[in-house]
């Protein structure tokens, strides 16, 4: 039995080995390594932390009194800790009724806690960037719990940011002033009354 020998002639050969030989040549390109993006910042203070810019700030004595008293001011001050905290100034303080840190001082101390606590978000960053215009708003947990739910889990208030309409930002409908305020262990949002 004799085994046909099929003859391809060369002008079909030679363009079918060029097209094999890119198709093999492209696939063993390097590919290119990724470039980080690297966002500046708003502001030039990444030197220091939340609590320093608070406790030597003039424009945040109530919150700086207010945390103070409840000792979270020393939390704030910590590097190694990052907070986004959504921050009233003495005006946004005034606008919600407290007009001096003597009031904070009166005040009883679990309310001043309630204030300063649901003002922070603990343990990451969320610029004004990482908040998506679309509903629902995002839902961040704050550092205000209230007590045990079922006994055993503590219950975290949250809080909710949002910057649908726009190109503007808030916080349970309270508008953000001052956005994206970059410091050493986190990212501040100045309000323009106390977030509740």
């Amino acid at each position: 039995m004799k085994i046909p020998i099929v003859k391809i002639k060369k002008s079909v050969l030679l363009p079918a080995i060029a097209v094999l030989g890119l198709f093999f040549a492209s696939c063993n390109k390097e590919i290119p390594q990724p470039i980080p993006i690297d966002h500046p910042p708003v502001n030039n203070n990444e030197a220091m932390t939340i609590g320093e810019m608070i406790a030597t700030d003039p424009d945040f004595t109530i919150f700086k009194a207010a945390a103070t008293r409840v000792g979270m001011l020393t939390q704030l001050s910590d590097p190694s800790k990052v907070f986004t905290i959504f921050l009233p100034d003495d005006l946004a303080f005034a606008a919600f009724g407290i007009p001096s840190a003597a009031v904070i001082a009166a005040l009883p101390i679990t309310s001043v806690g309630g204030i300063v606590s649901y003002a922070i978000v603990p343990g990451e960053q969320f610029p004004s960037s990482d908040i998506a215009n679309s509903f629902p708003n995002v839902q961040l947990p704050t550092a205000i719990t209230l007590g045990p739910l079922l006994g055993a889990i503590p219950l975290q208030l949250s809080t909710f940011p949002s910057t649908r309409t726009s190109g503007g930002f808030w916080d349970n409908n309270i508008p953000v002033k001052t956005r994206d305020l970059k410091f050493k262990n986190g990212v501040v949002h100045v309000v323009s009354k106390v977030v509740a």
